[in-house]
């Protein structure tokens, strides 16, 4: 038991180093997404001087904050997605930081004089069987 409770804690530590990695590469994906959004509204907004439309005005720059809003919701979608799978890791190591707990009680309740006992009983079993076995008949 004391063996199976230190494997859980290893999970757990596991678990949540998973979850702090998942964190930082959202967080990481969601910069991405914002910078290839406004990489995406300064090409929208070099087309539109390339084509002598004076983006000085209204409908132009409501092209570019549209480009600008749907890069946040990206950004947002993605740290979202990684916040979610996180708190599915970080559930998963609650599970195993359980069952560690569970695995060290059922170590720490276990009797050395019971097992010990357990374990003559056994032996004295097997070799009780080997001796007193029942005669076949025509032997």
């Amino acid at each position: 038991a004391n063996f199976q409770a230190a494997v859980a804690r290893n999970n757990q530590i596991i678990a949540d180093r998973r979850a702090a990695d998942e964190l930082k590469r959202g967080k990481l994906a969601a910069q991405q997404s914002k910078l290839k959004s406004r990489q995406l509204a300064a090409r929208q907004l070099a087309m539109l001087a390339a084509q002598g439309v004076d983006v000085s005005g209204e409908g132009d720059i409501n092209l570019l904050a549209d480009t600008a809003q749907l890069g946040q919701l990206d950004a947002l979608a993605i740290q979202s997605d990684s916040q979610r799978r996180a708190a599915a890791i970080r559930s998963q190591s609650v599970n195993f930081g359980n069952q560690s707990t569970l695995f060290q009680s059922q170590a720490d309740n276990q009797s050395p004089f019971l097992a010990a006992g357990v374990t003559a009983l056994t032996g004295l079993g097997n070799v009780s069987s080997r001796f007193f076995q029942p005669k076949r008949k025509g032997s």
